[in-house]
């Protein structure tokens, strides 16, 4: 009589392969709504980088005229910020003194889902400078 070697499984089972994809989607479907969260407050940034420029290019202007510029044309700066994920615009204020700068996620791009921080802007009236909304600048 010979002896039976007893049968060894080198892979796992189907129950144990479907629990472990359940529990990779699990995580997945925790950590990448976290991860693009991330992005998107990074991707700030790049509206950041615009409009603080932008403001300086107002003072400049007022220096050597009358009132701020009413245009981005006018300050000869670009429609859009240097990452390309904001759109910009300026003009003076409604009361007359003062101005704003304004970055506008674009409609195509990857910010357009930044819910919180779709529209960050900058807003300079006698000499005080608001920014809004607030959470959106990281301070």
């Amino acid at each position: 009589m010979s002896a039976r070697r007893p049968v060894s499984s080198a892979g796992l089972s189907l129950p144990e392969l479907l629990t472990v994809l359940a529990i990779v989607a699990i995580l997945a479907g925790i950590a990448l709504p976290a991860y693009q969260g991330h992005l998107q407050r990074s991707r700030r940034s790049d509206a950041l980088a615009a409009l603080y420029p932008l403001q300086q290019a107002q003072l400049r202007y007022r220096g050597f005229h009358a009132d701020y510029a009413p245009d981005l044309a006018t300050l000869g700066l670009s429609a859009d910020s240097p990452q390309g994920y904001y759109r910009l615009d300026t003009g003076r204020a409604s009361d007359g003194h003062g101005f704003f700068v304004v970055a506008r996620a674009r409609d195509d791009g990857p910010q357009a889902a930044d819910r919180d921080c779709r529209e960050m802007m900058l807003t300079q009236r006698n000499q005080t400078t608001a920014l809004a909304p607030a959470a959106c600048w990281g301070r």
